[in-house]
C-alpha cells in the first residue's frame, strides 16, 4: 500500500520586485540551446533538512512556512525569470516562437504532509522508492508546458522525522516501470579509478592530456554497462553526456547568463573495443569528445539543428 499525502492549497510566491519596474526586461528570448531542451522534462531535486528545535522557532519569529515564502518572493525578485512563463508568437510563415514572458505570475509553492513516510524508507532502499516522485509536483511535465504552469515549483513535506524541501527548474524522465538506483563513489575509489585510467593510456598519447576523475567515472560505467548487456564484440556502443559550453563558445557567456548552455556530447566504439582496451583508453575516447566541443563545433552543430527544424 502507497502512502498517503495530505496536499495544503497551492499558492503561487510572487517577486518582491515586479517585473513592471522599468529596471527589469520583460521579454527574453530563446537561443537554440534553449529551444532544445523544450521537449525534456523539469529538472527536479530534494532535500532533507532537520525539523526547527523549539529555539529556532522562537528566533525566527513566524512559521517556517512563512519564512519559506518569504525567501522565496525575495529569490523570486532576483531571479525575476523563475516567476515568468513561456509564450509563443505565431509568424505569419505559420512557424512558432518561444520566448520567456517575465510577467511576474510567480512560482508554485506547495505544503504537504507524508504521516506514513520516513527519511529511512528514502534513503535506505537499494532502489529510489516511488514515493520520492509523489514528493516531486513537477513529475512528468515538459518544459513546453511552462506556457501554462509555472517554471518553477517549490514544496514543502514534513516527514515523521523531518522535513523534505525541494526545488526545481525547467530534465528526470517519466517510465511507467522504473527502477532508479544512485550509485555512491567514495573519495578514495574516485580517486583509484582516476589514477588507474591516467597510468593506463599513458604514453598511447603524445600530448598533456590528463584523464579528469568525471571522466574516469564515466568510462567505468561505460565499460561496467557494456559487459553487463554481453553485446557482441563488433556491436557499436554510445556514450552520449551533457557538456557545459558557457565558456567553450567565443566570446564565452557571461557568468550570470542564466539560459541553458549545455550540449550533448557524443563518441561510439565498438563493445570489442571497449572491453580489450581498458579503463585508460575508454577514458581517452571521453576527453577527446569533450575537447572537440569547440567554438566552431557547436556553432555548427547548432546551425544543422535550425535547418533541420525549418525543413
Amino acid at each position: 500500500m502507497e502512502p498517503i499525502i495530505h496536499f495544503n492549497p497551492t499558492s503561487l510566491a510572487k517577486p518582491s520586485t515586479h517585473p513592471s519596474n522599468g529596471s527589469l526586461q520583460r521579454r527574453i528570448d530563446f537561443t537554440p540551446l534553449d529551444l532544445q531542451l523544450l521537449p525534456v522534462n523539469y529538472i527536479q531535486f530534494g532535500l532533507l533538512y532537520n525539523k526547527p528545535t523549539p529555539k529556532q522557532l522562537e528566533e525566527l519569529g513566524n512559521s517556517v512556512i512563512d519564512h519559506l515564502k518569504d525567501s522565496l518572493s525575495r529569490t523570486l525578485g532576483i531571479f525575476t525569470p523563475l516567476a515568468g512563463r513561456l509564450a509563443i508568437t505565431e509568424h505569419q510563415d505559420k512557424t512558432r516562437s518561444f520566448y520567456l514572458d517575465c510577467n511576474g505570475e510567480g512560482a508554485q509553492f506547495i505544503e504537504a504532509v507524508a504521516p506514513g513516510v520516513t527519511v529511512a524508507q528514502i534513503l535506505e532502499p537499494t532502489y529510489v522508492p516511488e514515493v520520492v516522485y509523489s514528493l516531486l509536483p513537477m513529475e512528468g511535465v515538459r518544459n513546453f508546458e511552462g506556457v501554462s504552469k509555472p517554471l518553477l515549483a517549490v514544496q514543502v513535506t514534513e516527514l515523521d522525522v523531518s522535513c523534505y524541501p525541494q526545488l526545481e527548474r525547467s530534465p528526470i524522465l517519466n517510465s511507467a516501470l522504473r527502477e532508479v538506483k544512485i550509485f555512491h563513489f567514495s573519495k578514495k575509489s574516485i580517486a583509484a579509478l582516476k589514477a588507474k585510467a591516467n597510468a593506463q593510456f599513458g604514453s598511447c598519447s603524445a600530448s598533456n592530456i590528463s584523464i579528469s576523475s568525471l571522466q574516469a567515472i564515466i568510462a567505468h560505467f561505460w565499460r561496467s554497462i557494456t559487459r553487463v548487456k554481453l553485446h557482441q564484440v563488433e556491436e557499436e556502443t554510445h556514450c552520449k553526456i551533457s557538456v557545459n559550453v558557457r565558456h567553450r563558445l567565443r566570446p564565452p557567456l557571461p557568468d550570470k547568463y542564466l539560459g541553458n548552455a549545455v550540449v550533448v556530447g557524443s563518441t561510439t566504439a565498438t563493445a570489442g573495443e571497449l572491453l580489450e582496451h581498458g579503463l585508460g583508453w575508454t577514458a581517452l575516447q571521453v576527453n577527446k569528445m569533450i575537447a572537440r566541443q569547440t567554438d566552431e563545433e557547436i556553432k555548427k552543430n547548432l546551425k544543422a539543428w535550425k535547418m533541420i527544424q525549418n525543413s
